[in-house]
C-alpha cells in the first residue's frame, strides 16, 4: 500500500484542546492514516492513502470545525485592525460613563455594536461549531465572557443591573484579540529559523543547455542537469562540482564559520553559497532529497513530535474547562444568593472567573519551548528529531562515543616507515598497488606519496579484512596486518611489530615474496576539538567511554590521550549494542554516539543515539540527534541546549499555573470582603493575554543562549 504525506497550515489554534479538535477532524476524513498537529507551527501533518484522499475534504473538515485552512503561500490576517478598533471604542465608552449625559447606556449601546460584532463574531462562530462538534474550548469561554457583559450591559438600559458592562465586552474582547495576536507574533520567531532554511533555496537557476546559460526556474531543473553557480549566489541543489574551484559558505547549514575549498569533484550542498569563482555542477539531488530538505524535514517532525510531559499538560485541559464552568457558576450562586450582593457584582466575578482562568498559556508552555529549542538547534547544526530528547538528555549518566570517524577522522596519517630497501622505491611499491583498494588507509598512503609515478601490478587481490595482494615483474607483493602474516613472521620481526604496536598505531606489513621488507605506522588522527569536547562534557558530570571494533591497545592509546572514563576495545559490531544494555541494565541513561551501519543496534537501543552528520544513512536514520558539523563540542551543545529548554519548560509551567492559581481567587473575590481587591472582567482579559504572552517570551530567551 503506497502511503504519501501532506502538510497544511491551520489558523485559529489556541490551545492543546483545540489541536485535539482539529486532528479528531482531519483523522475522520477518507482515506486519512495518521495526522499530527503542532500547535506552536500551526500546521497539521497528514499520512493519506492517494486513491482514496481529497484535500478539499480536509479542507471541508477544519472549516467545519471551526478553524482555517490556510494555504502555505498565503498569510492569515494579522488582526491588528480589530484591536485597534476595540481600544479606541473602549475608551470612548469609559469615557462616556464619566460624562453627565442623558441615556448615555443607550448611547453606549449603539456605539459598542459596530465593535461587539467586528470583535466578537469570529468568537461566537468558532464557539457554535465547537459546540455543534461537543468540544469545550477557548472560543466557548470567550464567547460566554463577551455576550455576557454586553447582555448585562443591556440590562443596565432597564435597571435590572447597577452599571453598564458595554466597555467590559469590547475591551474583554479586545484584549482576548490581543493575545492571539501577540501570541501569534511570538510563534513565528519561533520558528523562524526553520523558514529561514526554506528562504536558502534561490527562486531562479542558470542552467547550461547546448553550450548555452538559460535562466529558469529552480523547480524545472532535473537530475542531471549542469548549472551554472555565480559568485555570490546560493547553490540550488546537491551536486558535484565539473568545472572550476572557488570557496563556498556553508554556514547556514553547518554553522562553520570559515569558507571552505572546493574544486572539481567536490561535492556541493543545497542553500549554501559561492563566495569565490563563478564554477560548473552536476545536479545529483533535487526536492525533499537535498541535505537541506532533509534537515527542514528532520526539523518539522522533531517540533510535532511532544515531549511526555505535554501529554500531562493535555490531559489536565479538557477537564480545566468544564471545572472552571463549574467555579464560575458556584461564584456566581455565592455572591448573589448566599451573600446577596448585587447582581452586577455577581455577573462580574462569574464571568472574570471564566475569563482568567482560560488555560491558552498552560498548552503554549511546553510546544513553544520545544519549538525555540529544536530551532535553535538546528541553526547551530544540531538537529533534534523530538522533544523526547529534552527530557531525556537532563538524565543522561553516561555516553560511549564510537572511536573511528566519531571520536577521530577516520582518515590516517603516516607516523614512521621502516624498511630495509630503498624508501622511495618502497613508498613506489607499496602507493601503486594501494591505489586498486578503496579504503581510508590506502588514500592516506597515497596522500603521503603525492607522485604521480606508479607501477603496474597483476593479479591483485582483496584479502578481505586483512589486507591486498599481487604480483609486479613476477615478484608476490602483500600488504596487510599483523592478522595476515602472523604465522609467516620470525621471532626479530615479531618482536620489531610488537615494539610498534605498543604505541597503538595501526601498523601495515610489506612482504615481497614472502620476505619481510618494511612496515609503514599509521596513526587515526584525533578531531580537532575532540580533546575540549570532552573536557566540556566531564564538567557536566557525565562519564565519557571510548568504544571501538580495533584492537585494545590502539583503544586504550586514544582513551588516555583524550582522559576518558573507560575504554572498550575489540567490540564487534553487535557488541556495541550489548555493553549499552549492560550499563543500562546497572540503572545508567546511556547516551551513544556513532556514525556507521554497524553503530545502527546501539544507537536504537540507547536512551539517546548521536548521530554524526557525515555517517551512513542508517546511522543518521537511526540517531535521534544529528550532528551536521560532525564536532565532539557539539554533543556537549546539544546537552547544553536540553537543559535550558527543560528549564524554560518549568519556568513556562511555573507561570502558566501561577497565573491561574493565584488570579482566580482574586477574580472569584476571595480577597474582597477583607482587603476590597478583585478583578474586572476585562483586566482578568488582559491578564490572560498577558500570561499567554509572558510563557511565548520565556521561550524566546532559548534563542540567546551561547553554545561553544
Amino acid at each position: 500500500m503506497e502511503k504519501k504525506r501532506i502538510t497544511i497550515k491551520v489558523g485559529g489554534m489556541m490551545c492543546s484542546s483545540c489541536v485535539n479538535t482539529v486532528k479528531d477532524a482531519i483523522s475522520k476524513v477518507d482515506g486519512v492514516i495518521d495526522v499530527d498537529v503542532n500547535l506552536s507551527t500551526e500546521k497539521a501533518y497528514i499520512s493519506f492513502k492517494p486513491e482514496k484522499f481529497n484535500i478539499e475534504n480536509v479542507k471541508d473538515a477544519i472549516e467545519k470545525s471551526g478553524y482555517k485552512f490556510i494555504k502555505e503561500e498565503s498569510e492569515e490576517k494579522n488582526g491588528k485592525e480589530k484591536i485597534i478598533i476595540g481600544f479606541i471604542t473602549g475608551s470612548i465608552l469609559m469615557f462616556i460613563m464619566f460624562l453627565p449625559l442623558k441615556h448615555k447606556d443607550i448611547i453606549s449601546l449603539f456605539l459598542s455594536l459596530p465593535a461587539f460584532f467586528i470583535l466578537g463574531i469570529p468568537i461566537f462562530r468558532e464557539s457554535i461549531i465547537s459546540l455543534r462538534n461537543k468540544k469545550l474550548n477557548m472560543s466557548v469561554m470567550y464567547a460566554i465572557g463577551i455576550s455576557f457583559s454586553y447582555i448585562a450591559g443591556i440590562l443596565s438600559i432597564f435597571q435590572i443591573t447597577e452599571s453598564m458592562f458595554f466597555e467590559s465586552s469590547i475591551f474583554l474582547a479586545t484584549f482576548l484579540n490581543l493575545g492571539r495576536y501577540l501570541e501569534k507574533n511570538a510563534k513565528k520567531k519561533a520558528i523562524i529559523s526553520l523558514k529561514k532554511l526554506s528562504e536558502l533555496i534561490p527562486e531562479k537557476t542558470i542552467v547550461i543547455k547546448e553550450g548555452k546559460e538559460i535562466e529558469t526556474d529552480t523547480k524545472d531543473i532535473s537530475v542531471n542537469d549542469i548549472l551554472l553557480v555565480k559568485t555570490g549566489a546560493s547553490i540550488p541543489f546537491d551536486g558535484e562540482i565539473i568545472e572550476g574551484e572557488t570557496f563556498i559558505n556553508e554556514s547556514m547549514i553547518t554553522g562553520e564559520s570559515v569558507p571552505v575549498y572546493k574544486k572539481t569533484g567536490s561535492k556541493v550542498i543545497c542553500g549554501t553559497v559561492n563566495l569565490s569563482n563563478p564554477f560548473k555542477m552536476k545536479v545529483e539531488k533535487i526536492g525533499e532529497e537535498t541535505f537541506l530538505s532533509q534537515i527542514i524535514k528532520l526539523v518539522e517532525e522533531g517540533q510535532m513530535r511532544k515531549p511526555k510531559l505535554q501529554n500531562i499538560a493535555d490531559k489536565i485541559i479538557p477537564y480545566f474547562i468544564p471545572f472552571i464552568l463549574v467555579i464560575s457558576i458556584i461564584t456566581f450562586i455565592y455572591w448573589f444568593f448566599i451573600k446577596d450582593s448585587s447582581l452586577n457584582f455577581a455577573i462580574s466575578r462569574f464571568l472574570s472567573v471564566i475569563v482568567i482562568a482560560c488555560p491558552c498559556a498552560l498548552g503554549l508552555a511546553i510546544p513553544t519551548a520545544v519549538t525555540v529549542g529544536i530551532g535553535k538547534g538546528a541553526e547551530n547544526g544540531i538537529i533534534i528529531k523530538n522533544g523526547e530528547v529534552f527530557e531525556k538528555s537532563e538524565k543522561i549518566t553516561t555516553i560511549l562515543i564510537d572511536k573511528t570517524g566519531t571520536i577521530t577522522e577516520g582518515s590516517f596519517v603516516i607516523e614512521e616507515i621502516y624498511t630495509n630497501i630503498d624508501k622511495e622505491e618502497f613508498l613506489k611499491i607499496v602507493s601503486s598497488l594501494e591505489r586498486y583498494f578503496s579504503h581510508p588507509i590506502s588514500d592516506s598512503i597515497l596522500s603521503f606519496y603525492s607522485k604521480n609515478e606508479f607501477y603496474d601490478f597483476e593479479n591483485v587481490k582483496i584479502i578481505e579484512g586483512r589486507g591486498i595482494s599481487g604480483k609486479l615483474n613476477g615478484k608476490n607483493v602483500m600488504i596487510g596486518s599483523i592478522k595476515l602474516f602472523k604465522e609467516n613472521l620470525n621471532r626479530d620481526e615479531i618482536h620489531l611489530i610488537e615494539e610498534y604496536a605498543k604505541k597503538g598505531n595501526v601498523l601495515l606489513i610489506i612482504k615481497i615474496n614472502d620476505s619481510f621488507t618494511g612496515l609503514i605506522v599509521l596513526k587515526d588522527k584525533l578531531k580537532e576539538d575532540a580533546k575540549k569536547g570532552i573536557e566540556y562534557i566531564k564538567k557536566l558530570g557525565i562519564k565519557i567511554g571510548i568504544i571501538s571494533g580495533d584492537k585494545k591497545e590502539t583503544t586504550e592509546n586514544i582513551a588516555k590521550e583524550l582522559n576518558v572514563d573507560f575504554w572498550i576495545g575489540d567490540v564487534m559490531p553487535d557488541g556495541k549494542a550489548k555493553i549499552v544494555s549492560e550499563l543500562q541494565s546497572k540503572g545508567e541513561m546511556v547516551g551513544f554516539v556513532g556514525d556507521g551501519i554497524n553503530d545502527a543496534p546501539a544507537l536504537a537501543i540507547s536512551d539517546i543515539g548521536i548521530a554524526i552528520g557525515s555517517g551512513t544513512d542508517v546511522a543518521i536514520e537511526t540517531g535521534e540527534v544529528v550532528l551536521v558539523k560532525n564536532k565532539i563540542m557539539d554533543i556537549y551543545n546539544a546537552i547544553i541546549l536540553s537543559r535550558n529548554v527543560m528549564k524554560k519548560i518549568r519556568q513556562n509551567l511555573f507561570w502558566a499555573f501561577f497565573y491561574n492559581l493565584s488570579l482566580i481567587p482574586v477574580a472569584a473575590g476571595l480577597f474582597y470582603n477583607r482587603f476590597g481587591i478583585t478583578l474586572r472582567p476585562e483586566m482578568s482579559g488582559f491578564a490572560m493575554a498577558f500570561s499567554s504572552f509572558t510563557v511565548i517570551s520565556i521561550s524566546l530567551l532559548i534563542k540567546k543562549i551561547k553554545l561553544k
